[in-house]
């Protein structure tokens, strides 16, 4: 429990209503210094400022921990702490500061949500449709975040009034609800938010359309919860999904990469939940900080930056994608690695989600000229000598003058802005040190595509019909060819699916926990089969040909020496278990487990009659 969070969001009602202002002024920043809550609430504008913190400032934390956390139990990520999903593993894990800040950041929406529903329930003077909309806004952040905290941690506290908790003093006694009785409270919370939101809202705000593809996803998970899968539940599943599948409003964004670019990402149609952030520290929980813990480095983006250690996973790289790092390729203007490789067939989402030697960007370094190429743009190249390049211009190369000291093969794209001023031509705001504008999608219409087409296959043992045509067409802008029911006859298919589309997203990980409430075995065979090892040298020194042992061998025979001589291998648990014996779930922050010993206790059944909306014959 996050005590401290709670009583700040009751006692401070300016607390509640933080705005952060986007590059393209998406939310803007109340005028009013200190408001009374009594005072407030009474236009839309007001309305709309209190639904703003909710779509950024309280996730700040959150988003950060995810990447070293979930992407690396996930076996998505290796980097900053390379050793990350093992610790996840052990007892210790409780300690780490990513566990902390997550859990903080959970709380703190949870607890900005319950605050404004009480707010906007005891002053607002608004009329019940626009009190309604806004509502909704709340009820569907606060149900992606208690989606979260289930999926980390197993069973949690389930708080519905945190004015109430305050009030009686119960902060710290709150004991844990059974897993089935927070999914049914998700459930329930959206369903209610379905019915207050309206069919389109402002541009980049939730809908009802966003409702329901949340409904779609937590249906599917909580299908297996009781340790076989609940045919209603999957039936639920494919329902809402197809809610979303015929509304074209929300539909794939036609190029997979814009989604992480500013001015074709922040407001996309296809984020059906995403969170928005500033480039200034107004406040400094506003920004986006991922750019800085997976670019190159400061002399790559102009700021801030350490991130020239982190990248992709070699079982990402090689096993998922299957690429081969040790293939050199030559630079040509215009043409990415698998074209210079004369690969056909080969998913786009690749280079999506991983930079390799030979690629481009053409958002990146846009303002940059150099002699050896035809169009402004960022080659990716870890080579120290490449025609008309001098010393003058080491930055344009992808290892920047600190040389990536990543040991799989790749680099970071997703949610990388490029430079300075790439980050002015994509939304017109210099960004401050360590801010960054890009935005990240909690959910987005491929997700709920791929939700529609594994709930079908759950229920019937096959995909078909109107499930395989959203699977194909997320097959489609990946530059892939239309599947069959035979191409997905193993739920592997749908999870390897999945992890090309979402990886980085902080999703993967959930996909093997939605596995385990129902095949354990199964969840763990996967885990198991993730390679968790590491190459022992910097790819830099690789392609530059300063390391003599490869002189001769082709890329083949290259990668088969290094995996026999320059080769670490990680070893110990694939999965976690938690301080109450749950598996497949992180241990709880030691914060948490101290100040709050009832978290030790055997989960309960949660009491639904606080719960004004909860109705149990429509769960």
């Amino acid at each position: 429990m996050k005590n401290k969070i709670i009583k700040t969001a009751v006692l401070s009602c300016m607390g509640a209503v933080l705005a952060l202002s986007s590059c393209d002024e998406f939310l803007d920043r109340p005028t009013e210094d200190s408001p009374v809550c009594s005072d407030f609430y009474s236009n839309e504008a007001e309305l709309q400022q209190a639904a703003n913190i909710l779509y950024g400032s309280p996730w700040f934390d959150f988003q950060r921990g995810c990447y070293q956390v979930l992407e690396g139990i996930a076996g998505n990520s290796v980097g900053l702490d390379a050793d990350i999903y093992r610790k996840m593993m052990l007892a210790s894990a409780s300690t780490d500061a990513n566990l902390t800040g997550m859990s903080n950041s959970l709380w703190a929406v949870i607890a900005q949500s319950n605050v404004q529903l009480k707010n906007i329930n005891d002053y607002s003077t608004c009329s019940t449709e626009l009190i309604n909309k806004y509502k909704g806004e709340m009820m569907v952040m606060k149900s992606a975040a208690y989606f979260f905290l289930v999926r980390i941690w197993g069973d949690v506290p389930l708080i519905h009034n945190t004015s109430d908790v305050v009030a009686s003093g119960s902060s710290f006694t709150i004991g844990r609800t059974k897993k089935a009785d927070i999914y049914k409270y998700i459930i329930s919370t959206l369903q209610q938010a379905a019915e207050y939101l309206p069919e389109t809202n402002g541009e980049g705000r939730v809908d009802k359309y966003s409702a329901y593809g949340l409904l779609a996803k937590v249906y599917l998970t909580a299908a297996g919860v009781s340790g076989s899968l609940d045919k209603a539940y999957l039936e639920k599943a494919k329902e809402y999904a197809a809610k979303v599948y015929a509304n074209k409003k929300h539909s794939l964004e036609e190029t997979y990469e814009n989604l992480w670019r500013i001015s074709t990402g922040d407001n996309n149609p296809e984020g059906l939940i995403t969170l928005h952030w500033n480039s200034t520290y107004s406040p400094y929980t506003s920004i986006n900080m991922l750019h800085c813990d997976i670019n190159l480095g400061s002399s790559f983006s102009g700021t801030a930056g350490w991130g020239s250690s982190t990248g992709p996973s070699v079982d990402l790289i090689e096993n998922v994608f299957g690429q081969n790092p040790f293939e050199k390729v030559d630079y040509t203007a215009g043409e990415d690695r698998h074209q210079k490789l004369g690969e056909t067939d080969k998913d786009i989402r690749r280079k999506g989600n991983i930079l390799m030697e030979g690629d481009y960007v053409d958002f990146w370094y846009r303002d940059s000229t150099r002699s050896y190429q035809t169009q402004n743009c960022f080659y990716a190249t870890w080579q120290y000598e490449h025609e008309g390049e001098t010393d003058a211009n080491k930055e344009y190369r992808m290892m920047g003058e600190a040389q990536t000291t990543c040991m799989s093969g790749g680099q970071h794209i997703k949610y990388i802005y490029g430079n300075v001023n790439d980050h002015v031509a994509e939304c017109g705001a210099t960004p401050n040190q360590q801010a960054s504008c890009v935005p990240i999608h909690i959910l987005r219409v491929a997700d709920v595509y791929l939700c529609y087409a594994e709930a079908d296959f759950l229920l019937n043992g096959n995909v078909s019909g109107e499930p395989l045509e959203a699977l194909n067409a997320v097959r489609k802008r990946a530059g892939l060819a239309d599947a069959s029911s035979s191409d997905y006859s193993t739920i592997d298919a749908f999870i390897l699916e999945r992890r090309k589309e979402l990886c980085f997203e902080f999703d993967n990980w959930f996909d093997i926990v939605r596995l385990s409430y129902y095949d354990a075995n199964k969840a763990k065979e996967l885990m198991n089969a993730r390679e968790r090892g590491i190459y022992n040298f910097q790819f830099c020194d690789y392609y530059n040909g300063t390391m003599t042992v490869f002189a001769g061998m082709t890329a083949a025979q290259a990668h088969t020496y290094a995996r026999q001589s320059l080769w670490t291998e990680v070893s110990g648990s694939t999965y976690p278990t938690n301080q109450a014996g749950e598996e497949f779930a992180i241990p709880y922050s030691q914060n948490d487990y101290t100040v709050n010993p009832k978290l030790s206790q055997p989960a309960e059944d949660y009491d639904f009659s606080q719960v004004e909306y909860y109705d149990e014959s429509t769960i």
